[in-house]
């Protein structure tokens, strides 16, 4: 196929996820999620993940199917698991292929910068994880916190601190990448290859009031469709606290209020800043790498997907 793959990007609430289940129904496509929370098993409500299930297409092939729509890089790994940028874009680019073989269309739709930069930018040449220093960053970060590490990274590069903010894995990395080469990790981005070249990408987006405003009533909706029983259910299957999975915008202060560390209320609130936080560092993210965007406040749904058909020059069925 020599139409471009269609990339649909913003940040957290905006609505990607509906609006990528109509285009893809509308060309006949499938979705490759580029979401680091939605990957992972057991984590549904907090993660926002579609609704689906596990379609057997072959004997040896399962698709996450929603509303007839296969997703692919969703709810399938343990919670105790990474999933790298590198890893995302060798597997999406395997994907692309399997899906073009089938002569559907991929659909790439999620919010994470870097997985959607590793696909169409390509990935640094950066050294391989250090036990041994990651090991001494946790350590830190369980004694010292965040915060201390994003002021320390903030000293060898305020660029990149800023970028990352308080993600603590992030934070480490970057601090392992530093002790490992005494380089940002910054310095190894302009040796880069795309994994993919021809694409169209709009990166959706809406004030930050109104933004702010999605984000609260989705949190009261997830809230009241059982997040915190969701958590508990995770820690009940001896899912550790701090594994990755659980260290997903939301369930790091459920449960600091179910340890009764937190009252509900401060629970609730954390949450939400933490939320509009992300949305922030997303906006700042499209902006920094010069995403076209396109504003859809008061823009009708079909509009919306009008308007991204017609620019991407996707044909439709």
């Amino acid at each position: 196929m020599d139409e471009p793959i269609l990339i649909i990007t913003g940040p957290t609430a905006v609505g990607k996820t509906a609006l990528a289940e109509i285009i893809a129904t509308r060309i006949d496509g499938e979705i490759i999620s580029a979401d680091s929370r939605q990957i992972y098993r057991y984590l549904t409500i907090g993660t926002a993940k579609p609704i689906g299930v596990w379609q057997t297409i072959s004997p040896a092939n399962k698709i996450y199917t929603v509303n007839n729509i296969f997703y692919h890089l969703v709810d399938f790994l343990e919670p105790t698991r990474r999933f790298s940028a590198g890893e995302f874009a060798d597997q999406s680019r395997k994907i692309i292929a399997q899906i073009q073989k089938r002569k559907h269309r991929p659909l790439i739709v999620g919010g994470t910068g870097l997985y959607i930069h590793s696909l169409i930018s390509g990935l640094a040449p950066l050294p391989s994880a250090d036990q041994n220093i990651r090991k001494k960053y946790h350590q830190i970060l369980e004694t010292r916190g965040r915060i201390y590490l994003s002021e320390k990274l903030a000293r060898i590069d305020p660029v990149l601190a800023a970028k990352i903010g308080p993600n603590p894995q992030r934070l480490i990395r970057a601090l392992e990448i530093f002790e490992l080469t005494g380089k940002s990790p910054r310095d190894f981005y302009s040796r880069t290859k795309p994994f993919i070249h021809n694409y169209y990408l709009i990166n959706l987006d809406l004030p930050r009031e109104i933004l702010a405003s999605r984000i609260e009533a989705r949190l009261k909706r997830m809230l009241k469709s059982g997040w915190l029983e969701e958590t508990e259910k995770v820690l009940k299957q001896k899912y550790p606290p701090d594994c990755p999975g659980l260290q997903s915008i939301g369930y790091p202060e459920i449960i600091s209020y179910l340890n009764k560390k937190i009252s509900y209320t401060e629970m609730t609130e954390q949450i939400f800043v933490s939320s509009k936080q992300y949305a922030k560092r997303q906006q700042t993210w499209a902006r920094g790498h010069n995403y076209p965007t396109l504003n859809i406040w008061q823009m009708s749904t079909q509009s919306i997907v009008n308007y991204i058909l017609q620019h991407s020059n996707i044909k439709v069925f």
